[in-house]
């Protein structure tokens, strides 16, 4: 197997080092089109509410038509950024043009495509809080501007991962780290900082989950301001507050990427090549699990503003509900990133002595069960969203409602539960190793 990698990677050396980069940016171009998934989704989510909205209130076509055409484009966004990135990296690609590795630098070409992946959810998230905008201007017309406060901020909101994931796809091509500190590195090094790149751009996809959930929050603050223009206030409050929870798992993945680009803790460690760069790729890996709480969080998040609608006087308990559910759906993405940092910083597998195949495939393995997380992300948030609804609509049954909620919710935390484990083991009690 040690050869059969040695002849690998001199394959790839083979290669003329413009052509390894263009062929991996030709990847990176295609990957980032994915990205064009959630605006197709939201867009056509807004016009069929706005041509429901139509069909039930003619006479107000005008307004929900407008307010459909301008959360559309707003949502267009994200499909607009991932074809700029993928028109640089096919008729400007600055990264043919860096000093390094080309194997690192290649890694770093398909890392672009990877982040901005996460734009779709950005893309579904705005459609619905256009979508829900136009369906409000449609019955309440006089209620025009509430409406459109909560759907843009919702959105502005709900587009900051797909402005992080741009970011680190510009840093990628315009000002590499990777490719820097592949400069005068060996072979080995320049594999483990282009896995480590490849980590680093699918940490981002975990945005995909708060860009659906804070578009979520903002369609619901834009029906509820319909519904009830003196809520406007406490609605913009709840969805505020709800989706900055629901981004704290896309500021965990931002920050995972960072460490991975600009402090790669794997650079002058003595061990297996292989075994590093299959670990900075299970690290960002392993935050995808993220993707479930922002969903859930923003799901959470979107109930409390409907429930606080409902009784404005329980706005308060209604929050208390929001919040604790949400620190509780919280937990899969701590767990994702509990593993992503035992990876980088405290890797048990780098220190044994064993197959390396097996200790790689082990880091990737461990990454891979962190996504299990997904689940009760989501589960758990729509369990604190109902609790938050209910609890608007009747707040003295705060505490009942509470304790329903997180039984329910530790109930549905099991399967993350499993896939912690499951990675706990592969990386300090592998019983695959004494195997051979």
């Amino acid at each position: 197997m040690a050869n059969f990698v040695e002849q690998f990677m001199t394959w790839l050396l083979s290669f003329d080092k413009e052509a390894l980069i263009l062929g991996a940016s030709a990847i990176g171009a295609g990957l980032a089109m994915i990205a064009g998934i959630g605006p197709g989704v939201g867009q056509g989510y807004a016009a069929g509410k706005a041509a429901e909205s139509t069909g039930a209130h003619p006479e107000n076509q005008k307004t929900s038509l407008m307010t459909m055409l301008v959360g559309a484009g707003v949502a267009e966004t994200t499909g607009i950024l991932s074809l700029v990135v993928a028109l640089i990296l096919m008729f400007g690609n600055p990264m043919v043009n860096q000093e390094g590795n080309a194997i690192a630098i290649a890694g770093s070409a398909i890392g672009v495509g990877l982040a901005m992946v996460a734009g779709v959810g950005a893309g579904i998230g705005c459609g619905y809080a256009a979508g829900k905008a136009a369906e409000a201007t449609g019955f309440a017309p006089e209620n025009q501007r509430g409406i459109m406060m909560c759907m843009l901020l919702g959105s502005a909101v709900a587009q900051t991962t797909g402005i992080f994931s741009l970011v680190i796809a510009l840093i990628f091509m315009f000002a590499n780290p990777i490719a820097a500190a592949s400069v005068g590195g060996t072979p080995e090094l320049a594999v483990v900082l282009g896995l480590s790149a490849m980590g680093a751009g699918a940490c981002m996809i975990a945005g995909l989950g708060s860009g659906v959930g804070v578009g979520y929050a903002g369609g619901k603050a834009a029906e509820a301001v319909g519904i009830n223009p003196e809520s406007t206030s406490k609605s913009i409050m709840l969805m505020l507050v709800g989706s900055a929870m629901a981004q704290t798992s896309a500021i965990f993945s931002l920050v995972v990427t960072l460490i991975l680009m600009y402090a790669n803790p794997f650079i002058g460690v003595d061990a297996n090549f292989l075994i590093l760069g299959c670990s900075g790729l299970a690290a960002g890996i392993a935050m995808i699990g993220g993707l479930g709480p922002g969903i859930g969080q923003g799901y959470a998040a979107g109930k409390a503003v409907e429930g606080t609608s409902f009784n404005l006087n329980a706005s308060n308990k209604v929050m208390v509900v929001m919040i604790l559910g949400q620190a509780i759906a919280q937990t899969s993405s701590i767990f994702s990133l509990v593993v992503a940092l035992i990876l980088m910083y405290a890797n048990p597998l780098v220190g044994l002595d064993s197959s390396f195949i097996i200790l790689a495939a082990s880091a990737l393995g461990a990454g891979f069960a962190m996504i299990a997380g997904v689940g009760p992300g989501i589960g758990q948030g729509f369990a604190a969203g109902k609790a938050s609804e209910a609890t608007g609509m009747r707040p003295k049954l705060q505490g009942a409602v509470i304790r329903t909620m997180v039984l329910g919710q530790a109930v549905a935390q099991t399967t993350g539960i499993y896939g912690l484990v499951i990675a706990l083991v592969l990386l300090f009690a592998n019983p695959l190793i004494g195997l051979l």
